[in-house]
């Protein structure tokens, strides 16, 4: 059975449109990244997965997370030995530096990719490719770790040690999940899954 923080931990290291993308079932499971030791078990961790996403509780996770790094810069690197470079929230992304150049790469490629697509159907651009201009190590006490050791030992610590013990973050929880106790069904596989 998956807990919060594993759950947590694949929605916010695993990029949503990947999933939302993949043809199938099966490849949206895959995709989410949830695991199991099953079939089944993978479809329940799936099945939580979208319950998830689709809870106000667990969005305001996400949200004061993402306000707090949004404050906070990250120094970031796009491969374990790639050369580090200082990333910025939504607000100071263009704050400068080399953090700006690697999003903006990311960028054109996108475009260019897109264009292409459009002009002549194809293009030699993949995924993979874009997407491997993208941060996949933070600095953590002076040395690279992957997302996934960056969150075991900094990102979990920070939210359940300070960032969700705040008075402002129970308020709003309560009064959140008194408005909004639910935002929608995040995917249709949502139905799916339920008629099995």
């Amino acid at each position: 059975m998956a807990t919060f923080a594993d759950l947590f931990t694949t929605c916010y290291l695993t990029g949503g449109s990947e999933v939302v993308e993949a043809p199938t079932l099966a490849a949206r499971i895959e995709a989410s990244g949830v695991i199991g030791s099953s079939e089944q078990e993978r479809r329940d961790a799936y099945a939580a997965y979208l319950a998830m996403l689709g809870s106000s509780v667990a969005q305001l996770a996400a949200s004061i997370l993402h306000g707090y790094l949004n404050k906070q810069s990250l120094v970031v690197a796009a491969a374990p030995d790639g050369p580090r470079f200082r990333i910025y929230g939504d607000r100071t992304l263009l704050a400068g530096g080399d953090g700006t150049l690697h999003p903006a790469r990311a960028t054109a490629a996108s475009r260019r990719a897109i264009a292409e697509l459009l002009a002549a159907g194809q293009t030699g651009i993949t995924c993979r490719e874009i997407f491997d201009g993208f941060p996949d190590h933070v600095e953590h006490e002076g040395r690279l770790v992957t997302l996934r050791q960056w969150h075991d030992s900094s990102v979990r610590d920070l939210c359940f040690g300070e960032l969700f013990s705040l008075w402002r973050t129970g308020a709003t929880r309560i009064l959140a999940s008194a408005i909004f106790r639910r935002f929608g069904v995040p995917s249709p596989d949502v139905e799916a899954l339920r008629s099995e």
